[in-house]
């Protein structure tokens, strides 16, 4: 599944100014905090984080 942004929560943290990216996807919920990163590579990030995890339940799942 294709993770768009508009399925991704990101809102900025008072005081510390850190984001946090939440989303929903396949029923499973990812949720992280980037402390001293712009709005857009904690983006860049999150998306590369969720789409790790997803690979490793669709290799567990796939392995024999």
């Amino acid at each position: 599944m294709k993770l768009l942004t508009r399925d991704i929560s990101i809102s900025r943290l008072f005081p510390s100014g850190s984001v946090e990216c939440s989303a929903v996807v396949n029923d499973t919920y990812y949720h992280r905090r980037y402390m001293d990163y712009t709005l857009t590579e904690a983006l860049r990030l999150f998306r590369e984080y969720v789409q790790a995890e997803e690979g490793k339940y669709v290799r567990e799942v796939l392995a024999p």
